[in-house]
């Protein structure tokens, strides 16, 4: 499997030439963009432009019709980044303009600065309002691993966006604290705007600062949890969201709007991602009537409230996102062999009960226990 990743940089210490040379070459990539039956106009003749360069505009400009401006594409083969002594940046980057490139100094993140080791993909070019950006993206082969001590179990919701737990002991984790924090608070800000009709810094606030905020709050939440699979030999099995909306009717107005707001595909993907990059499985697991039954005894019961899950045969209150989170794990072990994964622990809760009491009795104790 073919993996990559985004390394994000800021280009810093532009002269003047360089400057405009990047104006000019991101200048003419857009209005290459806009441009329809090419070969017919005279102006696409007289576009100052990297051949290469171009010839991903005419491709892109083929497949979509942009309204929005589009980051330039740079080839594979003609990016480099190169380490150097320079007192003004460590990192240095070749870019290809109209007739002769052009080497621009760049600031990686020291965190993703071991990223670079890898072989280099495409990459593109970005302006923002007062400064360029370059994503240099990067990419391996990596082979997922078959074999894993533990299983970790993802229920994504609404109140705790991630509810994780470890199988074999139960431990449990949820996310979402801040994400929560940080959604009502733009929210509320964005309502108290909009009935004073302030409506410039409303749509200043209205997506930009939130996603971002959120985003990578989302990042560090996948990052967490990929940490806790790697370190305990896990993999990883999360409940796929298909239909959530539509089993979601008649639940209120509020909480339809949290649904729909809430990010949980985008942190699905974030965790698959970085994940697979550290060669560990996710298995997508649906998630139908997980959060219906008890899953210790597996019969129907009750949700008290949202996060309050009520067995009428255990007589047990259990925490709903969690029992539903050793639901899906349930589930996705019976699809592991299918898919060539092994576990070296006990494949189920009995056999691991019963390794534990032996222990505690003695072997000559006899445990009658039902299967798992």
């Amino acid at each position: 499997m073919k993996l990559q990743k985004t390394i994000q940089a800021k280009i810093i210490g532009l002269t003047n030439t360089k400057r405009e040379k990047l104006e000019s070459e991101y200048s003419n990539f857009q209005d290459i963009l806009q441009l329809q039956n090419l070969e017919f106009l005279p102006i696409y003749k007289k576009l100052k432009l990297y051949s290469a360069t171009k010839q991903q505009a005419e491709r892109l400009a083929k497949r979509t019709n942009p309204k929005k401006e589009q980051p330039l594409i740079i080839r594979k083969d003609l990016i480099k980044v190169v380490k150097t002594d320079n007192k003004l940046s460590e990192y240095w980057v070749r870019i290809p303009v109209y007739k002769k490139s052009i080497w621009v100094a760049v600031n990686f993140s020291h965190k993703q600065q071991n990223l670079l080791n890898y072989e280099l993909s495409e990459s593109k070019l970005i302006k923002g309002k007062k400064d360029w950006f370059l994503n240099v993206t990067v990419q391996k082969e990596q082979k997922l691993k078959t074999n894993y001590a533990d299983v970790l179990s993802i229920d994504l919701g609404v109140k705790n966006i991630a509810s994780v737990v470890q199988y074999f002991n139960k431990k449990t984790k949820f996310y979402g604290k801040t994400i929560r924090k940080t959604r009502g608070y733009y929210f509320y800000l964005r309502k108290k705007l909009a009935r004073k009709k302030i409506r410039g810094f409303y749509k200043k606030i209205k997506n930009s600062k939130e996603k971002r905020i959120t985003k990578d709050q989302l990042h560090k939440i996948a990052k967490d949890i990929v940490d806790w699979a790697k370190k305990t030999n896990s993999a990883i099995v999360i409940g796929d969201l298909k239909g959530i909306r539509k089993s979601a009717k008649g639940k209120g107005k509020r909480f339809n709007r949290k649904l729909n707001s809430a990010p949980v595909y985008q942190l699905s993907r974030f965790v698959e991602y970085k994940a697979n990059w550290e060669g560990i499985s996710v298995m997508k697991i649906n998630e139908a009537f997980t959060s219906q039954i008890h899953w210790k005894c597996g019969n129907k019961g009750i949700r008290k409230s949202q996060g309050l899950f009520w067995c009428p045969e255990c007589k047990e209150e259990e925490n709903a996102d969690r029992n539903g989170s050793i639901n899906i794990c349930k589930r996705g072990l019976g699809y592991m062999s299918k898919l060539g994964v092994v576990l070296a622990q006990p494949r189920t809760e009995a056999m691991f009960i019963k390794k534990s009491a032996a222990r505690l009795c003695g072997s000559e104790c006899d445990l009658r226990i039902s299967r798992f």
